[in-house]
């Protein structure tokens, strides 16, 4: 075991304390001015104590080398053939690794003291990261998942003390410590997995080589995650996110306590050469960090839940933790800077052979946690005076003007979405009839757009089907918002979507597939007694309100929606509507029916779903406000034949209309 000087750090941790508590005599009782305050002996004295983090980096350089000399000889003794050759060694170095574990952690507990108070924390920041270089065997300590759970999120801590609401350390933090490890590290590490090489997994142990370094090695956030996550320290896990967050926090500014003009920013800085966008485009783009701050959101309890465990979480019950907490932040963070599509992408599969409209589970976790965000953005917005939080889709003001990139990708998502179900429906369609000519015929594949077959995951179409409402409920709930708020103008941004994608014409050719379902299952049901199930619900309000709040003053986007002809179906059996081309009498008969009348039409189910008539009023007005063609054409609508109906039959009743409009009831002639 490697010597060295025995420091008492508890005597350290107190004197420490007792400096602060000086500094706050200082406070209370010198009337002097700041600048005085400054120079006192008191926080001369607290000060000088920073000259021990260069021991505390010493310590945990040495309990590290000793985890991995005590693995590395406890892995000989295994393998050995004669037991007594290491009786005594392993017991040795037992004991010895004890009392190392008790100094590194009263080591980290005085570093973290210091590191406490608001007054003093960007000097020690400094000294601490620019001078002693701490947060490389921080990073280390947390990484290594041999080492004492209570030093990992100690170290843990510490690492997020360093970076927050300061610019400078930040920097130095994301720039020394990468997102994930090299290839070169990455084949290292698989290599010792596998025993070829010498030295212990980073993983798992600390590589002896880094120690004979003593500097320059530092772990990654990925690792530090993965590490943390994957023994179930959620505290560790949670610091870890933390640290990530307040970093990314500080270099962008987001701490100070300036506003900050936006006209002035936008035209000053050019954000896409901007250090901090280079930092951020980097993180949210890496497939291993991304992907193990997505997998460990939730605890593993809400996945797979133990049976015997009464502490169980229920449906009621909430299944978050401070961990599910800062990495939601963290993820918010991105989006906030405008980094969502790089997440997205990030979070997809690796496989250049899946066909790119599909999903992860991943991917749709990530849309989960936006949404919850922008839902929560929204009611901060309505039940508080502060308007000055960001907003989740690109609303920090340095990446203002990426929101439009963020919009219009999450609209041309929910096209790639519907594209990918219709495919899956016409896929299962084919394999049907094949069935029905081959019953041993078992095919479970799609055509992808390319030509080349693909074989599809258990619950996809409903992954995909509950990302595109996921979509709809983000894009509803942001544009709710009726100016520039928080330097997203929603005026062009509306205007924006709706002429540069098809999400506005595919939205309504989707609400006129479901009207139309809903009125045949609910035919010949009473008004009072339509029924429709909550998923329909919920779809069809989501559905109305984004028309509503993309039309909203918005002349452009108003005509879209008169110009969008939406089908009729033709034939309507076994609840199965099929929509063919219509002969030029069929549509004389019928009419051509655009997203006007299926607009209008939602009003009808107003009994089965009690939020869809208020949604569809809004829409309805902000369809034909200061819009005359469209407001002509409602005026000028008029009834089109009269519907027989069972229930008429069994009054003997028959509805007949002229061909002024009008309407007259006659008894049913008997046969």
């Amino acid at each position: 075991m490697e010597n060295f000087e025995t420091i008492n750090w508890k005597d350290l941790l107190d004197r420490s304390r007792e400096a602060l508590n000086g500094l706050d005599d200082d406070d209370n009782n010198n009337d002097e001015p700041k600048e005085e305050i400054r120079g006192s002996s008191s926080r001369n004295s607290f000060l000088s104590l920073v000259s021990n983090f260069k021991n505390v980096s010493t310590l945990m350089h040495s309990y590290l080398t000793e985890l991995s000399t005590s693995d590395k000889l406890n892995q000989a003794d295994d393998d050995n053939d004669d037991e007594n050759n290491y009786d005594d060694e392993p017991i040795e170095l037992s004991r010895a690794l004890k009392i190392m574990v008790v100094d590194t952690r009263r080591a980290l507990r005085f570093a973290l003291s210091m590191l406490s108070d608001s007054r003093t924390r960007k000097e020690i920041q400094s000294c601490a990261i620019s001078t002693h270089a701490l947060h490389e065997p921080l990073s280390c300590m947390i990484s290594t998942r041999m080492a004492d759970s209570k030093c990992r999120t100690l170290a843990a801590q510490i690492m997020c003390n360093l970076g927050t609401a300061n610019g400078a350390t930040a920097e130095i933090i994301l720039h020394h410590v990468s997102a994930s490890p090299s290839d070169s590290d990455t084949a290292r590490m698989m290599l010792e997995k596998m025993s070829y090489a010498e030295e212990p997994c980073m993983e798992n142990a600390y590589s002896q080589t880094c120690v004979a370094e003593e500097r320059g090695h530092t772990s990654s956030w990925a690792q530090m995650i993965h590490s943390s996550g994957g023994i179930g320290d959620r505290i560790t896990l949670a610091a870890v996110a933390a640290a990530l967050h307040n970093a990314i926090a500080s270099i962008t500014g987001t701490d100070a306590a300036v506003d900050v003009d936006i006209d002035i920013v936008d035209a000053a800085i050019d954000t896409d050469s901007h250090p901090w966008n280079r930092t951020c485009r980097t993180l949210s783009s890496d497939h291993m960090l991304v992907s193990n701050l997505v997998r460990y959101v939730l605890p593993s309890r809400v996945i797979q839940p133990d049976k015997n465990d009464d502490d169980s979480p229920g449906e009621s019950q909430d299944l978050s933790d401070d961990a599910t907490r800062w990495i939601s932040r963290l993820l918010e963070k991105f989006c906030t800077l405008g980094m969502l599509p790089r997440l997205f992408a990030s979070l997809g599969s690796q496989n250049k052979n899946i066909d790119i409209d599909g999903i992860t589970p991943e991917q749709l976790v990530l849309l989960h946690c936006v949404a919850n965000a922008v839902e929560e953005h929204e009611q901060s917005m309505t039940t508080s005076t502060n308007t000055k939080d960001d907003h989740p889709l690109g609303g920090h003001f340095l990446a203002a003007k990426a929101s439009f990139s963020t919009f219009q990708f999450l609209a041309d998502q929910y096209g790639s979405f519907r594209r990918h179900l219709r495919r899956i429906n016409d896929a299962d369609a084919d394999i049907n009839a094949n069935n029905d000519n081959d019953p041993d015929n078992d095919n479970d594949k799609d055509i992808t757009s390319s030509g080349d077959t693909q074989e599809r995951y258990s619950g996809e179409y409903e992954c995909i089907e509950n990302a595109a409402n996921l979509i709809l409920d983000i894009l509803s709930s942001s544009l709710s918002v009726d100016t520039k708020s928080n330097g997203i103008d929603f005026v062009s941004l509306r205007k924006s979507i709706g002429q540069t994608s098809d999400i506005l014409p595919n939205i309504l050719l989707d609400l006129g597939k479901l009207v139309d379902s809903l009125g045949i299952e609910n035919r010949g049901v009473k008004a009072r007694e339509l029924k429709i199930k909550d998923s329909d619900q919920h779809l069809v309000t989501s559905i109305v309100r984004l028309i509503g709040n993309m039309c909203y003053r918005c002349k452009e986007n108003q005509d879209l929606v008169r110009h969008t002809i939406v089908p009729i179906p033709r034939n309507s059996k076994d609840n199965v509507q099929e929509y063919t081309q219509l002969s030029k009498e069929e549509e004389a008969r019928t009419g051509v029916r655009n997203g006007l009348h299926v607009l209008l039409s939602c009003t009808s189910f107003a009994y089965g779903c009690f939020t869809l008539r208020e949604w569809a009023i809004v829409a309805i007005r902000n369809t034909l406000e200061d819009n005359p063609e469209n407001q002509k054409q409602v005026e000028e609508l008029e009834a089109q034949q009269a519907l027989d109906t069972p229930e008429l039959k069994k009054l003997g009743v028959k509805v007949d209309m002229d061909k002024n409009g009008k309407v007259h009831v006659s008894p049913q002639e008997q046969l």
